[in-house]
């Protein structure tokens, strides 16, 4: 399931950029081609996700996943119909896919209550994705930071950091990079300002519009 799918549809009237940025960053991390070529993840025959533990504590917390982060909890089984889901249970991309996705526009909108609409609250809402909300509020001190430096340090300053550093890593690069469109332009010096050439073409622009010799 690409952006393709989804343009002009059902979510046609989120933010322009919300859904590109999904199927860009947050699924491929989250879901890449490799888990589709596996068997333990992906069921090619009937193009359903496959329910699997995505860590070894979930699996002691008996926490199952599909796709592209989609927990089986009690909301998932209430709206697939289903009483109860076990590790190997199959359930039909095209449903997966549309809760993934719907999934991402709620983390989109936590994430600005935090950011407002700045360019940030996409990484920020790839880190909702991820973690929720909740976890997201304990990066308080990025999360008050202006400079885009500290802002990503402060990112990788964390547990989640040490728990995944190349996803933290990527997520942190891409909001240094959206927090330095939020930096105010430098107002020029004056004294880069030539005064007599400005002057100067300010009275031959007058020239050539009256005809006026030099």
């Amino acid at each position: 399931m690409s952006y393709a799918d989804y343009e002009g549809g059902d979510y046609a009237g989120s933010e322009d950029q919300d859904l590109p940025y999904y199927f860009e960053y947050v699924k491929p991390t989250e879901f890449g081609e490799a888990y589709y070529q596996n068997p333990k993840y992906f069921n090619q025959a009937t193009n359903s996700y496959v329910a699997y533990y995505a860590t070894p504590e979930e699996k002691a917390q008996n926490k199952l996943t599909f796709g592209p982060g989609v927990l089986a909890d009690s909301r998932l089984r209430k709206q697939l119909g289903m009483k109860t889901i076990k590790e190997g249970d199959t359930v039909p991309a095209m449903l997966i896919d549309d809760m993934a996705v719907q999934r991402w526009l709620d983390a989109v909108r936590d994430a600005e209550t935090l950011r407002g609409q700045s360019p940030t609250r996409l990484p920020v809402a790839e880190m909702v994705y991820q973690m929720g909300l909740s976890g997201v509020k304990k990066f308080d001190e990025m999360l008050s930071a202006i400079d885009p430096e500290t802002i990503r340090e402060k990112a990788l300053d964390s547990r989640w950091a040490r728990q995944t550093p190349a996803r933290a890593e990527a997520v942190a690069r891409r909001l240094k990079e959206a927090a330095e469109l939020e930096q105010p332009r430098p107002m020029r010096n004056p004294r880069d300002y030539n005064l007599y050439d400005t002057l100067l073409e300010l009275v031959d622009s007058v020239r050539d519009r009256l005809g006026l010799p030099f």
